[in-house]
């Protein structure tokens, strides 16, 4: 292709009231200006370097690539058979730009938390950790090399570049600066219980985690087999949705409180959460890449353009091997953590109820004590006959009847709150929510 083909004026008619087809020789020069800013920067990229990037520099390439990324959704490029190849590596250069932003920040974060230096596989994570920054690097070089060749085939004239700048590197020896921690004269109301219910959310995700961890794949097609069927982006967008959850319950009801200041187990779990998320923010990123192209949507001429620029094998390996599976290590010191937490700040009971002759534990009962369990987010264990369960979980619950369905004892033993509630239920005789007495005491229910 030479470049663009002229459009017929038959072409360029309007399709609809609010639309019109452009040609593509018109789009042109309001392409090339919402692209200068991007290419300005070429001289500093250092093609086939090894100069490590600042964060100021990759955040200036995101917010130059959001303005190019921006136009071209807006003209539908996508959908144009002589711009779609840009499109997607621009949407490349915005993926491992941002991985690469995140994979940075994360390695000023952990220099900084108190987790540093105090891991038994640290040497391991940080040689994963600058690999991972190399791999991402060198992919953004090429991707950008890719889109210099692309736009001298559609005839896209590059500005002038930008002179080389001074820029201070994150990191090293640099310290950071803070004021004074003193919001801790007053206890925020129920603070007690927003640690054990962070505390049990966190084990709860640690335990998917740990459920879906595949130990370390070694070759293509298992990272490629896992990825599409277990770990796609979807799975990997919950866990980094539900972390993130987290994290914010956290910061507002627990940070810079008397229990933070007093209670050194909870600024390392604040650690780890926010190092489990921005790992899981990687993993997302990576593996939208891949399932991108991947798909039947894009065209195989694309696709195997796009292969010979991003190594799928890295890609997946960096995705699964190192952000997830890192992340999953992580989750597993937050779960120590988290297991002294939750006897530390609740108030363990154990209750035995006898289960009403003409009563039975099926779904209607089971799914009030599941609602009242996780209504205060704190763990709740259901014995029954010789067997127990989350209390929290309605499937678990009704299982766990089932398979003793002639036993006419339940107990629990938890968080006294929530037992307290379940007492209430078991005292009317497991009634629904309907109840005068449920209603008034359970009015959650």
């Amino acid at each position: 292709m030479g470049g663009p083909q002229i459009m017929s004026v038959k072409d360029a008619i309007f399709t609809g009231s609010r639309e019109q087809v452009i040609p593509e020789a018109a789009f042109l020069p309001i392409l090339e200006e919402a692209a200068g800013g991007l290419l300005a920067l070429r001289d500093k990229i250092d093609f086939g370097g090894e100069r490590e990037w600042s964060r100021r520099f990759i955040s200036r390439i995101l917010k130059e690539v959001h303005t190019l990324r921006s136009l071209l959704m807006d003209f539908d490029a996508q959908e144009n058979r002589a711009f779609s190849y840009l499109v997607e590596l621009v949407a490349g250069i915005r993926c491992f730009g941002t991985v690469l932003y995140i994979l940075k920040h994360l390695r000023a974060r952990f220099l900084r938390s108190p987790l540093h230096d105090s891991l038994s596989w640290q040497d391991e994570f940080e040689k994963d950790q600058a690999e991972t920054i190399a791999f991402c690097a060198n992919t953004l070089r090429g991707l950008f090399a890719e889109l210099l060749a692309e736009c001298e085939l559609l005839g896209i004239e590059l500005p002038e570049a930008h002179p080389e700048e001074d820029e201070d590197e994150e990191g090293g020896a640099a310290v950071r600066q803070h004021l004074p921690h003193n919001l801790d004269e007053e206890e925020m109301h129920g603070e007690m219980d927003k640690v054990a219910q962070v505390a049990t959310d966190f084990l709860r995700v640690a335990d998917l985690n740990e459920a879906l961890d595949p130990g370390r794949l070694a070759t293509y097609p298992a990272l490629r087999e896992y990825v599409l069927g277990r770990l796609d982006e979807e799975q990997a967008r919950s866990f980094e949705s539900q972390v993130h959850a987290i994290q914010s319950k956290y910061d507002t009801y627990v940070q810079y409180t008397l229990s933070e200041t007093q209670d050194s187990d909870l600024k390392r779990l604040r650690s780890v959460i926010s190092l489990s998320l921005h790992l899981y923010e990687v993993t997302t990123h990576l593996i939208h890449f891949y399932e991108r192209h991947e798909n039947d949507i894009r065209a195989d001429t694309t696709k195997e353009r796009i292969a010979r620029v991003v190594d799928k094998f890295t890609l997946l390996d960096r995705a699964v091997n190192y952000a997830f599976r890192t992340a999953g290590r992580f989750m597993a010191e937050g779960n120590s953590i988290c297991t002294r937490l939750v006897p530390r700040y609740t108030s363990i009971r154990e209750l035995r109820f006898v289960i009403p002759s003409d009563v039975r534990l099926h779904i209607r009962p089971a799914a009030l004590i599941a609602a009242i369990v996780n209504h205060y987010g704190t763990p709740v264990t259901m014995k029954m006959g010789g067997g127990e369960c989350d209390a929290g979980s309605v499937t678990d619950v009704i299982f766990l009847a089932g398979s003793n369905y002639d036993s006419s004892e339940v107990s629990f033993r938890g968080d006294e709150r929530p037992l307290e509630d379940i007492e209430v239920l078991f005292a009317v005789g497991l009634y629904d929510e309907d109840h005068q007495e449920v209603k008034a005491r359970l009015p959650y229910l």
